[in-house]
């Protein structure tokens, strides 16, 4: 996930269809138990649909979200305080100025708490 790259739809509408198909898929994995064999899945799909469109509808926040709780089953995604480290977890950069920035940052996590539920 880099914020810095301009995203633009795919043309061919076949290459669209299958994108939507892998996000169904990825969205599917999720709504059930949650395993880690199941985020693992779910992020390898989505990567896939962005290979094929990379504005594939609702990819962005599913990705966000299978990124986020992967980083909560392993420990190399945390600060020394316990927390998680934001730029791990999201996968940015911060050597890019963009990554940087705390409104991506809050982007990031108003994505993947508008997928959990209250």
């Amino acid at each position: 996930m880099n914020p810095s790259i301009p995203r633009r739809r795919a043309k061919d509408a076949a290459l669209r269809r299958e994108a939507e198909r892998y996000v169904s898929t990825a969205k599917d994995l999720l709504s059930g138990q949650i395993t880690e064999d199941k985020i693992e899945r779910c992020r390898h799909l989505l990567i896939k649909a962005f290979g094929l469109d990379p504005c594939a509808p609702s990819g962005q926040a599913l990705l966000v979200a299978a990124v986020a709780l992967r980083a909560t089953h392993h420990h190399r995604y945390r600060l020394p305080s316990g927390a998680l480290d934001p730029y791990l977890v999201f996968g940015l950069n911060p050597a890019v100025l963009t990554a940087r920035d705390p409104a991506v940052i809050q982007s990031y996590y108003h994505q993947a708490s508008d997928l959990s539920p209250p």
